[in-house]
This record gives structure tokens, C-alpha cells and sequence, in this order.
């Protein structure tokens, strides 16, 4: 399998390394920034010259704001894809990748991780089987000081804390957004927001974003998404009719509770790692390309997650 990267920055680093892992040995690297690479891998520093080679998928791992650019190469090529979240930083490029897709038929997929998370596997079988009823409310809560992100480095002068780059914390942490819609459905009712920056940090983007809305399902789902919280908490809270469920996304632990509060069971992922969720998005990508299945986030699915997104920066006057 021949696999071109896109961007090698942390995240495309860790899908190489990843590819390398499940066997893939046909690696190619676009290079916009940056020369050499310690895995040996050929790299390409023009995007003529890129698509010169006959690749089965290509990774999208630049900056948000790089997006659009590089997908609109990698669609009018032909090219199946695996693009990083989210898809685009303004409603100005999703219009235009919209008109991209209209004529585009191959294999494409959006990396939403944190689907592959065991937690949400199990929580949304529960949802599904009616483990607590119906489920009436869901809270989303996702919080981590973000100098603590990404040690070593000055956050200040990182995509998150940029605007024109795609930052801040409701497009960076849109994985919240994404899980609500996968665990509950879409808003089909008036959504609401409030998004801005309310602490010292020193960034030009949101640091605390809420948002509430009324989902398919008729659950009222609320959702939190910070820069500021000092450590890091994710987890979600689901309140049914028979009971409640406690997901921690950093515990991997799972309690749920019936109409009493007792807990009647607890789950726990002692050996989960981080990086299962990414190797198991790439594994299932493959599988489904060489299948010609599919189970992985779409494009389509992407999008209306961004869209949720951008409308909650157009509401509080921070669109890009």
C-alpha cells in the first residue's frame, strides 16, 4: 500500500509512525514546511511533483487553515483521503468544499479519534440498548490548560492561539461536538452559544466555549470546552429515565447508576492507550478502503459537525 502524508508536524508524525506500525512501507511525505525526516521517508517539497505518484489514500495533516487548499488538489486528482479535524476554519471554505465534493465519488474520511475511544464504543451500545431509559440530557465537558498541552513549546505561538490558523478551543476541541452527534443526533432545534476569551492566557483565540442545543433524540445536550481548566477533565454525563451514566474520557472508566443512584456497574480500560484510538482509525480506514466497506466519519459527517462549529463562531462574532 503507498500512502502520501501531508504535513508533518505532531499529528502527521504520529499517523507515519502509526502507518509504519500496521505494515505500511510505501510512505511519501509533502513537505510545506521543514526538510528531513529521521524514518527515512521520501519527501516531496512541491505538490506537482507530489501527486506525480500513484498513492491508494493520502493523509491531510496540515493546519486547519491549509485545508482547503490541499483537499481541493487531493479531490479534483481523484484521490481517496483521510483528512484531520476539522475539516475547514470558515464558512467561506466549507461553501467551497461543498462544490468540491458535488463531483467527487471516492473514498474519503474525516479523523475523528476519539469514535474509536472504547468508552464511547461501549456508551453508545448502552444508548442504543436502553441501558437508562431514554436518555433526556447529555453534558460534554472538555478541559485542559493550554500551556500544559504541548510541553516544550511556546503555546502562544501554536495554531490553537492563532485565529488565522484555525485556532482556538471550539474548532480544536471539536471532538465534543462530533461525539454528541454521534452518541445523540444532530440539533434539530435553536442552538445556542456563548464562546470568548475569558482568562490571561496569552492567545488571540476562545478559551471557553458552551454550547446547548435540543438533538434529534429530543435529549437536551449541553457541552463545555476550555483552555483554562488546570489539568485535564473529559467526560460526559448522560441522565436517563432509569438512571445515569458517568463517562471518563481520562480515567477510561464507565459508571452507571440506576433510578436509586446505585451504581450497578463500572467498566474500566486499565490498558487502553492514547494512541489505540489512532491506530485503530487507520486500521479501520484501510480495512474499509481495501473492503470497499465503510464505518469511518465521512466527509459528510465532518461537515455538519463544522458547520455546528462555525455557527457557534459566527454567533459570538469570531469567524475567520
Amino acid at each position: 500500500m503507498r500512502v502520501g502524508i501531508v504535513g508533518f508536524g505532531s499529528i502527521g508524525q504520529r499517523h507515519t509512525q502509526n502507518l509504519i506500525n500496521l505494515g505500511v512501507q510505501d510512505l511519501f511525505l509533502l513537505r510545506l514546511k521543514g526538510r528531513g525526516n529521521k524514518l527515512g521517508i521520501s519527501e516531496y517539497y512541491s505538490v506537482d511533483s507530489f501527486f506525480c505518484e500513484d498513492f491508494d489514500f493520502v493523509i491531510v495533516a496540515v493546519p486547519t487553515s491549509e485545508h482547503i487548499k490541499l483537499l481541493k488538489e487531493v479531490i479534483l486528482r481523484g484521490r481517496n483521503f483521510l483528512c484531520e479535524k476539522p475539516l475547514v476554519s470558515s464558512f467561506g471554505d466549507l461553501i467551497d468544499l461543498e462544490q468540491l465534493l458535488q463531483s467527487y465519488s471516492k473514498f474519503n474520511a474525516v479523523a475523528m479519534n476519539m469514535r474509536y475511544h472504547p468508552c464511547i464504543i461501549a456508551v453508545r451500545n448502552m444508548i442504543r440498548n436502553k441501558v437508562i431509559g431514554e436518555i433526556l440530557s447529555a453534558s460534554f465537558f472538555v478541559g485542559q490548560y493550554l500551556p500544559d498541552w504541548r510541553p516544550g513549546r511556546d503555546y502562544s505561538n501554536t495554531y490553537s492561539a492563532k485565529r488565522e490558523l484555525g485556532g482556538g478551543v471550539t474548532l480544536d476541541l471539536i471532538h465534543e461536538i462530533d461525539l454528541a452527534v454521534h452518541l445523540l443526533g444532530k440539533p434539530t432545534e435553536k442552538l445556542v452559544s456563548i464562546a470568548g476569551k475569558f482568562s490571561s492566557l496569552a492567545i488571540e483565540t476562545e478559551d471557553i466555549t458552551e454550547i446547548a442545543y435540543i438533538s434529534e433524540r429530543k435529549c437536551l445536550v449541553s457541552l463545555h470546552m476550555d483552555y483554562v481548566f488546570r489539568g485535564y477533565k473529559r467526560e460526559i454525563t448522560l441522565l436517563g429515565t432509569h438512571g445515569h451514566i458517568i463517562v471518563d474520557l481520562h480515567t477510561n472508566k464507565i459508571n452507571v447508576s440506576n433510578e436509586d443512584c446505585s451504581l450497578v456497574e463500572e467498566i474500566k480500560y486499565p490498558h487502553f492507550e492514547r494512541n489505540d484510538m489512532y491506530l485503530q482509525m487507520l486500521s479501520t480506514y484501510i480495512s474499509d478502503l481495501n473492503n470497499g466497506t465503510f464505518t469511518s466519519p465521512s466527509v459528510e459527517e465532518g461537515l455538519l459537525t463544522n458547520k455546528i462549529a462555525l455557527t457557534v463562531l459566527e454567533q459570538n462574532g469570531l469567524n475567520n
